[in-house]
């Protein structure tokens, strides 16, 4: 506790001198870790408002809102960072968000582009296909969810976890059509 109050009085100091967007994230980090939220969400919120391309500022807020738990909020934020820089990592965790406030239409729409922009990718990652193969479930298109678990057999084949994991999911989707 004692560092992030200096660590705040060094930002401050800082800040009297200029205001540095990096100044006031690493305020805005001090003072999470003091516990004072919802005083780092205004102050954040604030920096965002002057620098709308902050993207670091925007993954914070979004960590702050997922962390008291406004999903919803949440996705707004990394929304609002993927308008300004696309990244992939964004989409998966803006298609996490979405799933986890219910809307599923728009994990289903993150998530699907996820995995489309990253199957050439050195850094696919299995998670993407089993999140797209979850929503498909939840929707109660199994057939899809199905098809989406065998891009993951063929992309992911030499792990055995990767393996199991697919064949318990596929079991799961037979029992959702009630076949055993």
């Amino acid at each position: 506790m004692e560092r992030y109050a200096d660590a705040i009085s060094v930002f401050e100091e800082i800040l009297k001198l200029k205001e540095i967007p990096w100044a006031v994230m690493g305020k805005v980090k001090g003072l999470k870790g003091l516990g004072k939220v919802a005083e780092a969400r205004q102050l954040l919120s604030a920096l965002l408002q002057q620098h709308t391309e902050y993207l670091a500022g925007y993954d914070m807020m979004a960590t702050l809102c997922a962390e008291a738990g406004d999903t919803a909020e949440a996705q707004k934020q990394v929304e609002k960072a993927l308008a300004v820089v696309p990244a992939m990592h964004r989409q998966k965790r803006a298609g996490k968000l979405a799933l986890e406030s219910g809307d599923i239409d728009k994990a289903q729409q993150y998530l699907s582009e996820v995995v489309e922009r990253g199957k050439y990718s050195f850094f696919k990652d299995p998670e993407d296909y089993t999140l797209l193969s979850h929503i498909h479930m939840e929707k109660g298109d199994t057939e899809q969810a199905r098809s989406v678990l065998d891009m993951v057999g063929k992309r992911f084949a030499a792990t055995p976890e990767i393996k199991a994991k697919v064949q318990v999911l596929k079991a799961i989707s037979w029992q959702k059509e009630g076949k055993p």
